[in-house]
């Protein structure tokens, strides 16, 4: 059971990374371009 818990939780973590690496990247470039567009004004 420890050893099935410790690989799901690594599993999860994986795909939670994954997730949060790929969602990240989008977001960032949201708020460059708001930045960027209050910058402006």
């Amino acid at each position: 059971m420890l050893m099935d818990k410790t690989f799901l939780h690594r599993l999860l973590l994986k795909n939670l990374i994954k997730s949060i690496i790929h969602l990240f990247p989008k977001k960032e470039k949201r708020k460059l371009k708001k930045n960027q567009c209050h910058s402006k004004h």
